[in-house]
């Protein structure tokens, strides 16, 4: 049996490079995708020393031209796609009330259209190996939180996506399904950058909010997506991860 393969946007640095990795540790060869071709070589070395299988991708996933690019790279390695992740988005936007149209418009570009574009363009390949696709989404998209209105606006979009989408792909023999993590510690990520600028404030946060008392480790989001890639049954599911933050029964 070949080994099976896996695309992964964004996945040169933060949590997108934990799942490349945990892919590659499962014996998956993983295209590693992000636009710093440092940053994506840095991943692709990682997992080429613990003796893993890597394909650079190094492109703007947000765009047509990216993604035909990433299409073409499927094809030129057999032309099947085993699993897509679709990891690109940001929740760094100005506030609720003062946002205009145009930045609702590039939100949406960047958190949710750069996802339905990936499986448009993929969906081929995809199809193939009766593949599965996983969205990251947040817990900014199931209960209002500290982050902006439109970034949980733009990440409940993508659950509703795969909601709407799962019988559809299931016809074609494709499960779909999401992951929303809750306050992620990667270093030199935005948790570790707010620990340094006001440490105070952030474990008040993470005491007075999360059950766990504890951040969600990059690595424990991972494992998230692992876990529906080898479950076959689990289809039109959105999994969270958020150590007890949402308080949703």
């Amino acid at each position: 049996m070949s080994q099976q393969i896996a695309l992964v946007t964004g996945s040169s640095r933060g949590i997108g490079r934990h799942i490349a990795l945990k892919l590659a540790r499962e014996n998956y060869t993983v295209i590693v995708n992000g636009r710093s071709e440092a940053d994506v070589t840095s991943v692709m070395l990682q997992i080429q020393s613990e003796g893993g299988k890597a394909i650079e991708l190094i492109g703007d996933m947000t765009t047509d031209e990216g993604l035909k690019q990433a299409a073409e790279l499927v094809r030129y390695h057999g032309g099947n796609l085993d699993l897509l992740v679709c990891n690109i988005g940001s929740g760094k936007t100005p506030g609720d009330l003062t946002v205009d149209i145009a930045e609702w418009k590039r939100m949406f570009d960047l958190n949710f259209f750069s996802a339905v574009s990936a499986v448009n363009h993929l969906l081929g390949f995809i199809e193939k190996n009766h593949g599965h696709i996983v969205l990251m989404s947040s817990i900014a998209a199931i209960e209002k939180m500290f982050t902006p209105a439109i970034y949980g606006v733009t990440k409940a979009a993508l659950i509703s996506y795969m909601h709407q989408m799962m019988r559809p792909l299931a016809e074609k023999k494709i499960r779909i399904n999401t992951v929303s993590p809750g306050p992620v510690w990667v270093e030199g990520g935005s948790w570790d950058k707010k620990m340094r600028q006001d440490p105070q404030a952030v474990n008040d946060l993470i005491q007075n909010n999360v059950a766990m008392q504890q951040f969600v480790q990059a690595d424990e989001v991972a494992a998230a997506v692992w876990f529906l890639q080898n479950t076959n049954s689990m289809t039109g599911q959105n999994i969270v991860v958020d150590a007890g933050y949402t308080r949703q029964t």
